[in-house]
Order: C-alpha cells, then sequence, then structure tokens
C-alpha cells in the first residue's frame, strides 16, 4: 500500500525538494560576520585603497531618539565592514552634522 496517492507523493515530494534547496541556498548566502576595521590615524592608511566614507546616525528609531556616540561608532564601524574595510579613519572634517560620527574607509593589504 502506498504513502500517498500519485498527485498527494508528487506535491509532498516537489515541496521536500523546494525546502531543501531553499534551505541550501539560505545557508550558502549567510556568512559569518565581517571584524570591524581599526580605528587609525591617516598616516596609517597612506597606501591603503580608499573605499568611501561611512556615518553613524545621531538619532534612531522611530521616535528618532539620540544615540550615544559609542553607538555611532559601532554603526560607522559596522557599515564600514559590510564593504569590506579593514581600516577607518574618523572624519572630522566638519562636513556632517555636528552629532553625526563620520569615517573615511579604506581596505588596507595587512600581512
Amino acid at each position: 500500500m502506498r504513502a500517498f496517492p500519485g498527485k498527494v507523493r508528487n506535491m509532498v515530494n516537489g515541496r521536500l525538494v523546494m525546502c531543501v534547496a531553499a534551505s541550501i541556498a539560505l545557508g550558502a548566502c549567510s556568512e559569518a560576520p565581517r571584524p570591524l576595521p581599526a580605528v587609525v590615524d591617516a598616516k596609517a592608511v597612506e597606501h591603503c585603497a580608499f573605499i568611501g566614507r561611512t556615518i553613524g546616525d545621531p538619532v534612531a528609531g522611530k521616535d528618532r531618539a539620540p544615540v550615544e556616540r559609542s553607538v555611532r561608532e559601532e554603526q560607522a564601524r559596522t557599515r564600514a565592514a559590510a564593504l569590506g574595510a579593514t581600516h577607518i579613519v574618523w572624519d572630522t572634517s566638519g562636513n556632517f552634522h555636528a552629532d553625526t560620527v563620520a569615517a573615511k574607509v579604506y581596505r588596507c593589504n595587512t600581512p
């Protein structure tokens, strides 16, 4: 005696295959978080590749509550890590809102 009739068996097998495929795909897409880039001075990144800039927002959430500076710095470093940065230099140029933490992002070849 069969466990499922033909159409039901095909549907169950199809869903099983889709679930397994989705699980594999999701697992392949996830990766370990990248380490946070080192905070250095401008001299330390003279021979590094400039990637861009990133910021840590002064407010967060729907109520726009103020965020502590350490949290903003962590946010900027996390965003830099997502860009593949190994090092950042805090940007003190004054081109940003006073409460915004800004950083120049670099990728350095480290030994």
